[in-house]
């Protein structure tokens, strides 16, 4: 939960907790998310590179 706090940006981990009953399709859609900006961050923050 630490890394997805950090990831997101978020200052507390409070504040993660916050969303993390959120339904399985919303988690589903953060972890797509996530996944696209670490492509993104890898490739020089070029979509596709």
């Amino acid at each position: 939960m630490k890394v997805v706090q950090e990831l997101l940006g978020h200052a507390t981990i409070e504040m993660a907790m916050r969303y993390a009953h959120l339904s399985p399709d919303v988690g589903r859609d953060a972890v797509r998310l996530l996944d696209v900006h670490g492509q993104n961050t890898a490739n020089g923050g070029r979509p596709g590179a």
